[in-house]
Formats: structure tokens, sequence, C-alpha cells
């Protein structure tokens, strides 16, 4: 995650997507500004098409599992091009005081 704040405004000029797969829920109470919520449990191929028109499909959760799981599930449908932040997530980028946006 500090890679990505980091790089953060090279991400969002680069046609590249952040993708949050932590439930609605908890994605309304704080996310990365520009940031999808997919739900981990949610992902289905029509999300292949619309994640193929991406070059770098970051994807995070709180802490890193279902991050991991996400990547899986994409890979099977076909999306080759992710990077899956699972060594730390949310809980880390709150830790840092990273600004986040509240709601939908």
């Amino acid at each position: 995650m500090e890679d990505l704040y980091q790089n953060l405004q090279v991400i969002r000029g680069a046609d590249e997507l952040l993708l949050d797969v932590r439930g609605q829920g908890e994605f309304v109470q704080g996310h990365i500004e520009g940031a999808v919520n997919i739900p981990h449990d949610a992902i289905q191929a029509s999300h292949a098409t619309e994640l193929a028109s991406y070059k770098k499909v970051h994807v995070f959760c709180f802490k890193g599992g279902r991050a991991s799981m996400a990547v899986e599930s994409l890979l099977a449908l076909g999306v080759n091009h992710c990077v899956c932040i699972d060594e730390n997530g949310m809980e880390y980028w709150y830790s840092k005081g990273y600004p986040v946006v509240k709601g939908s």
C-alpha cells in the first residue's frame, strides 16, 4: 500500500484501476478516491470484460486475504493484468492517515 500511495497520481493518469474488493459497507465507511468496489465474493465474468480495458488493475482489501482470492477469480476469468496487494491493505492505509473518501 505504501507503493500505491507513493504512485497514486501516476496510477490515476496511466489507465490503471484501483479495485477495492472489500464489502460495500466497508467501502462506504472509507475508501481511496477513485477506487471501484467489487466485493471479492461477487466477481463474475461480466467484470472481466469491464476490467479488460485497463492496463493494470491494483487489487486490495483490508488486510490482503480477500485480495488474493479476488485475483485468483480474476485470473480464472482471463484478467491477467492484476497487481495483488496482499501483504497489507486498507488497514495499513488507515494507520498511516492517508486520505479516504466516505460514501459510495
